[in-house]
């Protein structure tokens, strides 16, 4: 895969990124979707460096670079599960946790 270059855009997802971070809400809207790049979060640590991508530039870039699509999830927590953790209904049905992406070189 390419290395991502970081850019006006990027620098500005990462302000959008912080500034949401300073909201305290248990889930956002996906506000900036369109604007990829590095982005700066906590996630069980400080300061924690992550590249936004969308899902069209994720899996057109596997595609360009030879791999073939064979399953893709949106990972969420079952009923089971939230069953046995209330608590992931509260935040884990609002939006994917992951997305799962299963591929093969062709």
């Amino acid at each position: 895969m390419r290395k991502p270059k970081i850019t006006r855009q990027d620098r500005l997802a990462n302000e959008i990124a912080l500034h949401l971070q300073q909201v305290s809400r248990k889930t956002w809207p996906v506000n900036s979707y369109s604007i990829e790049g590095e982005r700066r979060t906590e996630w069980f640590v400080k300061d924690v460096l992550k590249y936004h991508r969308t899902m069209a530039t994720t899996l057109n870039t596997l595609i360009e670079e030879g791999f073939v699509l064979r399953r893709v999830e949106e990972f969420g927590p079952t009923a089971e599960q939230v069953r046995q953790a209330p608590d992931l209904s509260e935040v884990e049905l609002e939006r994917p946790m992951m997305l799962l992406i299963s591929a093969r070189r062709a």
